[in-house]
């Protein structure tokens, strides 16, 4: 459970009244509510129970919103022309809600080390999932660390060396007057290419791919 997200259920178009066997209840118990399993072993039980119990079980922190109708049946015809003041106030309160939830409680997705997931890194993350549940496979975090480690890391020290090479493409002038003026331009341009590999990598583990960058500097510079 602790590489689960929380989950936040938002529900659109809510008409009911917030009641419980005559009492008011909050979103988050109406949600509760609604997870609530039913007793027996039946077919249509355990059917009625399974989305419910995974709910349960994979999602300990667990949070709902209710939202009205934005407006009358007239303006939601043409909604994106409304500003806040248009619509609905009860909508516009339960949004503002909802948003200062989100931006205050969301945490970034990580990855195993405390490690951020940018979005280049979670779109090849789904990627990895959607294709080895299409080719029948159970997904693995494992493999899929492994998979993001190396796209990411070859593409930072593709980065990486494309930099190093148009920099000193662009700031040296051969010959040089000294060698120790090859080596300042080198040690500045090496320094910004390490930095935008550092940034770009990821479980970049014995620095493989750091020493990859490395050679290919080496074959570079003698070019």
């Amino acid at each position: 459970m602790r590489v689960f997200p929380s989950f936040v259920w938002t529900v659109r178009d809510f008409t009911l009244d917030l009641e419980l066997d005559g009492q008011s209840i909050t979103a988050d118990q109406y949600l509760e509510n609604a997870l609530t399993l039913k007793q027996g072993d039946t077919d249509n039980v355990v059917k009625y129970n399974k989305t419910r119990s995974s709910l349960r079980e994979f999602f300990a922190v667990r949070k709902c919103f209710v939202f009205e109708r934005p407006g009358s049946t007239k303006q939601m015809k043409k909604m994106e022309e409304l500003t806040d003041d248009d619509l609905d106030e009860s909508f516009v309160e339960q949004s503002e809600i909802f948003c200062t939830y989100i931006y205050t409680n969301s945490k970034p997705k990580t990855m195993m080390g405390g490690r951020r997931v940018t979005g280049r890194m979670l779109a090849t993350l789904a990627q990895t999932y959607v294709e080895a549940i299409s080719s029948g496979q159970v997904p693995s975090l494992d493999s899929a660390v492994e998979s993001l480690a190396q796209i990411h890391n070859s593409r930072a020290v593709r980065e990486a060396v494309e930099f190093y090479i148009c920099e000193m493409t662009k700031k040296v002038q051969f010959p040089t007057e000294t060698q120790q003026e090859l080596s300042d331009i080198h040690a500045g341009v090496e320094k910004k290419a390490i930095s935008i590999f550092i940034k770009g990598s990821f479980n970049d583990q014995n620095q493989e791919y750091q020493k990859d960058l490395v050679v290919k500097w080496l074959l570079a510079s003698h070019n």
